[in-house]
């Protein structure tokens, strides 16, 4: 968990230095969001994501917190994982330590 939690990091860099490329070039800030970057990827992958997690899952859950995600910059949703998952597994090292 910790090296993905670190992967996580890494990519949000990435995200954050096309986006200060991107700054660089037009002079006009505008973040990439990450249903933008995902979309550009593979489209179907996306509406097949929104399919199955509404009709199987709970629509509210796209609706309220899958889709404002996608709507945040890469360089936001991505590294907040990473730290997350890092937390996790330093408190997953301190449960065992203490097994």
């Amino acid at each position: 968990m910790r090296v993905l939690g670190w992967l996580l990091l890494l990519v949000g860099g990435g995200f954050l230095a096309a986006d200060i490329i991107a700054w660089t070039g037009t002079g006009a800030i505008a973040p990439t969001p990450l249903g933008r970057i995902w979309f550009d990827l593979d489209r179907f992958s996306l509406n097949l994501a929104q399919a199955i997690v509404e009709r199987y899952v709970a629509a509210a859950l796209w609706q309220s917190a899958i889709g404002p995600a996608l709507l945040q910059p890469g360089w936001v949703v991505f590294p907040a994982f990473g730290i997350c998952c890092l937390a996790l597994s330093r408190l997953f090292g301190l449960l065992r330590r203490r097994d």
